[in-house]
């Protein structure tokens, strides 16, 4: 989801170093549960060098709520410096339409309007312990979010998540994800909603 608030305050092609192929796949083969996908999720993994967040913010998150019967719902994605300190974060609009195929979404922040094409497509999902989340544009970068609903990722979902992405989007530079710090002694995480 935050890709777009790269492309939208225009900072992602300031990073591109080469020219990006973006990987297609087929959607999630079970319809998306969207009233199940709401809430709090830390963000484990990203990509590095994103333009919208620095590597050194610790404690992210992306808080989805206020789902409404079309699919829309409000997006809330925080964090904290690496010093800690108050949580700051961006409010944004999202939907994920059935037409668009199962967890291909759309988010768009300070009000700009949804693009053409999903820019936030869920690979893999279980609601109860991760997500994994792809978004990718030939003119920007391409970007992936090991997500979780807890602070804390274990070694075999971790390696798991990865097998399927490698499988997803085998173009995707595996040695640019980072790991994201959820420091409990300095983490203010968003309660749960």
């Amino acid at each position: 989801m935050l890709a777009t608030l790269a492309k939208t305050v225009g900072l992602g092609s300031l990073l591109k170093k080469d020219k990006v192929v973006c990987d297609s796949f087929d959607p999630l083969p079970f319809a998306l549960e969207a009233e199940r996908y709401m809430g709090n999720w830390y963000e484990i993994y990203h990509s590095s060098g994103e333009p919208f967040q620095p590597d050194s913010w610790i404690c992210n998150q992306a808080t989805y709520t206020d789902l409404d019967s079309e699919g829309n719902f409000k997006v809330y994605n925080s964090g904290q410096t690496r010093f800690g300190g108050p949580r700051f974060g961006v409010h944004g609009k999202a939907k994920c339409p059935a037409t668009s195929g199962s967890g291909q979404c759309f988010v768009t922040f300070f009000f700009q309007p949804f693009d053409s094409q999903p820019n936030y497509r869920i690979i893999d999902t279980d609601y109860e312990n991760y997500s994994l989340i792809y978004s990718c544009a030939e003119n920007d970068m391409q970007y992936l979010w090991l997500m979780s609903r807890e602070p804390t990722l274990s070694d075999e979902l971790y390696n798991q998540m990865i097998a399927t992405a490698q499988e997803k989007v085998p173009h995707y530079d595996f040695s640019q994800l980072i790991m994201d710090k959820q420091n409990a002694n300095k983490c203010k995480w968003v309660s749960d909603v």
